[in-house]
């Protein structure tokens, strides 16, 4: 397969027959992919490639194995950006990437500060009053971070 040179892929991932893909715009080098297992009645402008849920009882599981390894999904580009499907896109993704990036392409993976939480652990409280996902699952998950990897919950 070919790699696409200096594109970029913008994708995001929705599981479930309730949602809507926020309309793109198009700019020269960059693409928009929406992996989902319905499909849409209107694309917005995204390609669609239809994925079965892994975990078909469950949806927001599902969805993290495409989230985090584009590299399996997306190795026909060389770089690119996830973003939440609720996300609504204001200007040229490419120009995000290079801000995320710096301009430096030996830079593999680029993260950007929560916009109001400082900690893990205040976003896991948040995740738990707001009923984004199980708290059974997120209490085992925040037990493990505090059995091993304490420090982290600070950060």
């Amino acid at each position: 397969m070919k790699v696409l040179k200096n594109s970029l892929v913008v994708y995001t991932v929705i599981l479930g027959p309730e949602f809507e893909l926020n309309p793109v715009e198009h700019y020269e080098g960059v693409m928009y992919i929406c992996f989902t297992d319905v499909i849409p009645q209107n694309n917005s402008g995204w390609e669609i490639r239809i994925i079965p849920p892994i975990l078909p009882g469950d949806l927001p599981r599902s969805s993290r194995d495409f989230k985090i390894r584009p590299h399996l999904w997306l190795s026909e580009f060389e770089n690119s950006l996830y973003v939440d499907s609720k996300v609504l896109l204001k200007g040229n993704p490419q120009e995000f990437w290079n801000i995320l990036t710096l301009g430096d392409h030996s830079i593999s993976l680029g993260l950007i500060n929560h916009s109001f939480r400082e900690t893990i652990f205040d976003e896991f409280k948040a995740v738990l009053e707001n009923k984004f996902d199980s708290q059974v699952v997120l209490e085992e998950q925040l037990l493990h971070y505090q059995n091993h990897y304490p420090e982290l919950l600070s950060e």
